[in-house]
């Protein structure tokens, strides 16, 4: 909530200052790497100690778990679209938003309220419930619900050409991405044994960079071929496809959470007819 809420009263600041004059986009990169510095100078201070790992020591051999665990699979398939079609929409809202070409040419401080500073307002507010319920609910339920907030913010925002549905979509944005924090932070600790939830994690973070390094590229690419509202509609389908894939998961875990149903004995009379 502390990040959040730095991200959303900098984006504010931000987009004042480049409103004023678009050149200050050196100065914010200048913040952004200072910030980046010493947050790795904080990091650096919190002790921490070895980890003891299995299986040797190979950068990769924590990916053998794709292979053998068909939960963590199909889960990390699902993110896989959900979070290409996320990422490579995220850029183009600003693209939306400031090309002259889409009739909007929206201010910098227009364009950070809109990416920025509802989204984040909304993830803040958010963030306590997704919480709790991250605790109490089925997880791939869960999911499936974030993974539907992100299709209607996605496809209401690239489909909006008035402030109105352009603030809905970003609140609708913001509060999905309050749980999709969350559930991308800890879902692995749902599924992986303790003595692993280290190398689940460095799994999923792994292909978080592969998905986060091509889908801004080939969202720009496609955007070229394709209209923008095309691809808002694309990405919504390439989410719900994500929760499809976790629907037999849901329903599973849903029949595994229930209580056995209690047995009972046989009357007396009945006890020589089995």
């Amino acid at each position: 909530m502390i990040r959040i809420a730095t991200a959303a009263a900098f984006s504010a600041g931000a987009g004042s200052i480049l409103a004023r004059d678009l050149g200050y986009f050196r100065a914010v990169l200048i913040v952004f790497a200072a910030a980046l510095v010493f947050s790795s100078w904080c990091l650096r201070r919190i002790p921490s100690a070895e980890l003891h790992v299995s299986g040797g020591r190979h950068p990769f051999r924590a990916l053998r778990h794709v292979r053998d665990d068909p939960v963590f699979r199909i889960t990390l398939i699902a993110w896989m679209f959900m979070g290409f079609a996320n990422l490579m929409m995220l850029p183009l809202r600003v693209e939306y938003l400031a090309n002259p070409a889409y009739d909007l040419a929206m201010s910098a401080d227009t364009i950070a309220l809109l990416t920025g500073v509802v989204p984040n307002v909304a993830r803040l507010i958010m963030s306590p419930v997704w919480g709790w319920l991250f605790d109490r609910a089925n997880f791939f339920v869960l999911r499936i619900t974030l993974n539907i907030g992100f299709a209607i913010g996605v496809a209401s925002f690239f489909t909006s050409d008035t402030m109105t549905g352009f603030v809905f979509a970003a609140i609708v944005q913001g509060v999905a991405s309050a749980g999709g924090d969350l559930a991308w932070s800890l879902w692995v600790t749902k599924l992986a044994p303790a003595e692993r939830v280290a190398e689940y994690m460095s799994v999923h973070t792994f292909f978080t960079g592969v998905r986060g390094l091509f889908a801004p590229m080939l969202g720009f690419a496609l955007v070229t071929h394709w209209s923008i509202t095309s691809m808002g509609f694309l990405a919504a389908a390439m989410i719900v496809a994500a929760s499809l894939l976790l629907v037999p998961e849901a329903r599973r875990h849903e029949l595994a959470s229930r209580p056995a149903a209690p047995v009972t004995p046989p009357a007396s009379g009945d006890q020589g007819q089995t």
